[in-house]
């Protein structure tokens, strides 16, 4: 039986999505965009930032209450491979997480 990816994996991915398009956001704005429970969104960013995915960023004060802890993706911890085979060149594509490409490369094919 083939093992499918846990629910937690896919909540990660959402996060890191949303921080890459939005920028940083509070752990409550991103519960809030993805329609999440608090406790979800401490606990998968908790990770990610031990795996050095995320990093927290000072503080914001919002009125009451406690100041809001901003979290910001760290776009080269890790970088994806893109590549489009066509009948008459190939490309390659070297992205960050943040979507950036930092390498492009065409070649004919002969």
């Amino acid at each position: 039986m083939a093992k499918r990816p846990a629910h937690g994996d896919l909540v990660q991915t959402e996060i890191l999505a949303l921080l890459g398009a939005a920028g940083p956001l509070s752990r409550a704005e991103v519960a809030h965009r993805l329609n999440l429970g608090a406790a979800t969104v401490t606990d998968h960013p908790r990770r990610l930032i031990g795996e050095g995915f995320l990093r927290e960023l000072e503080p914001r004060a919002s009125g009451t209450g406690r100041p809001r802890v901003p979290l910001q993706l760290v776009p080269d911890v890790a970088h994806v491979l893109g590549l489009r085979v066509a009948v008459d060149h190939l490309v390659g594509v070297v992205v960050r997480l943040d979507g950036r490409i930092t390498t492009s490369s065409a070649s004919p094919c002969a």
